[in-house]
């Protein structure tokens, strides 16, 4: 109540109401202070706020069916898909070129209705077993729920980069595989698209270039559950093999994810390396270095020669 008197000069009466009711208070009757989200974020909520806006994302979280895939790298994906000359490395480049229709790929592709349900952790496996056929259905499903937003089509393109410097990690590495660390790096941030999509006002408050610890941290306070939850749950629930779920849930603390300790650590790293490598803060990386058996000056190496020519 104090922090809300500071910040409207206002006299509050305590009543029990959702932060969101007072969120649309503000902005209704303050429209002229142009508040923004961020400041109300920057509420330390009572703790039973907080809870009750997390158990609010988490149920939702955990019914997500459908997510919005770009309208752009759909229309290129059909348009590969209908002509018999493109090449299954093809397909894969332009499946990869988007987390949201990856996800699809990989739901179908796992789904009771293929010959491995439940092991099929990437992109070019799951393009063998459902064909081209299965790939039109995935098309004509996405259609119905496309976007053209610009932020989402700067987290695709930065998922595309992860996933070809996680690629690369695998190839000087020998306990990981270069598929699955090619799927690690594309899923790593798909939790971002699930939450703008479930609180568009309140995601889009947060600084579009952070990443790393202070993007989670800032998800946690605004919403009291992160991406990498998010990531976590959905693959869960759409029956994604445990290698991924599990290396993704951990990308934040790759020590506790047992033998997938390495993909989780590409998990945590790659997103972060591939949006800046010059800049990014490797100190706060060092775990996943350790684990991953690279310095600071080889993780840059590797990323800076992968992206070269992309």
């Amino acid at each position: 109540v104090a922090q809300i008197e500071e910040f409207t000069g206002l006299r509050v009466k305590s009543v029990l109401c959702h932060y969101d009711d007072i969120q649309l208070a503000v902005e209704h009757y303050y429209r002229e202070t142009k508040t923004d989200n961020a400041d109300l974020a920057s509420f330390n909520l009572p703790t039973a706020m907080v809870k009750e806006k997390r158990l609010d994302l988490s149920d939702k979280i955990h019914q997500v069916n459908d997510l919005p895939a770009s309208k752009t790298h759909l229309n290129h994906l059909e348009t590969l898909t209908n002509d018999k000359s493109s090449s299954p490395q093809d397909l894969v480049l332009a499946i990869s070129a988007d987390p949201v229709i990856t996800a699809y790929v990989l739901r179908i592709a796992n789904s009771p209705a293929f010959t491995m349900p439940g092991d099929v952790d990437s992109v070019a496996l799951a393009l063998t077993l459902i064909d081209r056929a299965g790939l039109q259905h995935v098309i004509e499903h996405c259609k119905e729920n496309l976007h053209d937003d610009p932020l989402q089509q700067q987290w695709s393109e930065q998922a595309r980069k992860a996933s070809i410097v996680a690629t690369a990690m695998a190839s000087n590495n020998q306990r990981i595989g270069r598929s699955v660390a090619h799927s690690i790096g594309i899923l790593a941030e798909l939790g971002r698209f699930i939450l703008l999509d479930l609180a568009p006002q309140d995601y889009k408050s947060i600084d579009p270039k952070l990443h790393g610890a202070d993007l989670l941290d800032t998800e946690r306070r605004l919403l009291a559950v992160t991406h990498v939850e998010a990531s976590a749950a959905l693959v869960a629930r759409w029956r994604f093999p445990d290698t991924l779920s599990d290396a993704l849930k951990n990308g934040a603390q790759p020590g506790d994810a047992g033998e997938l300790q390495a993909l989780a650590a590409l998990a945590g790293l790659t997103p972060s390396l591939a949006q800046d490598p010059a800049e990014c803060n490797l100190q706060k990386y060092q775990d996943h270095l350790k684990i991953l058996g690279l310095s600071e000056n080889k993780a840059r190496n590797i990323t800076q020669e992968a992206l070269k020519n992309t």
